[in-house]
């Protein structure tokens, strides 16, 4: 793969990323105009951001690119039972142990059922998953392997783990200082995903 073609295959993954978070949000916001409630509407967003993203990075790789997406990091979609399991038990053991582990008070935040379902469905479909989901074919599917096929792993690790973090600075109001922690903590957590 050339650097010219590396670089624009890059760009266009984290346009599309842009694009179709855009579409999936006002998807979902129509939804909420016509009177759907907000936690069925963010769970509608959320399954529009995740599959659209697939279905477009999927023809992007194989009609622009012009390679299997497969080599990208995109086989066939499946979801596989372990892995249902994994999404499950990882959390529910991580908050477990912090329960077991640390001392602290519960506090009520004494919202209605319906505010917590509007809460839940955007924090864990459309933020947790499919947010997650997306964000992994652009940088450490499409990225890290158009980079890897012009330069080494190292750079196709680094690169897309330094992006990662930019992005989750922009439309932020933070100081320098936090912008530097956030990017640090971003590139280190796309290098250790690695």
């Amino acid at each position: 793969m050339t650097t010219n073609k590396a670089i624009r295959t890059s760009y266009g993954a984290i346009i599309i990323l842009i694009i179709v978070q855009v579409i999936a949000q006002f998807i979902a916001n129509v939804c909420a105009i016509i009177k759907i409630p907000t936690g069925i509407c963010n769970i509608i967003g959320g399954i529009i951001y995740a599959g659209l993203a697939y279905f477009i990075l999927k023809m992007f790789i194989s009609k622009l690119v012009k390679l299997p997406a497969s080599d990208f990091g995109m086989p066939a979609f499946g979801i596989k039972a372990r892995w249902i399991m994994t999404a499950i038990l990882l959390p529910v053991i991580v908050k477990g142990s912090y329960l077991l582990i640390f001392k602290g008070e519960y506090i009520s935040s004494n919202m209605t059922g319906n505010q917590m379902f509007n809460t839940l469905s955007a924090g864990i479909i459309f933020t947790g998953i499919a947010a997650g989901f997306v964000e992994e074919m652009v940088f450490r599917g499409v990225i890290l392997n158009a980079l890897k096929k012009r330069w080494n792993i190292k750079v196709a690790v680094i690169v897309p783990s330094l992006l990662f973090g930019i992005v989750h600075i922009l439309g932020q109001n933070f100081s320098i200082r936090s912008c530097l922690l956030v990017i640090i903590a971003g590139t280190m957590t796309g290098i250790m995903f690695q």
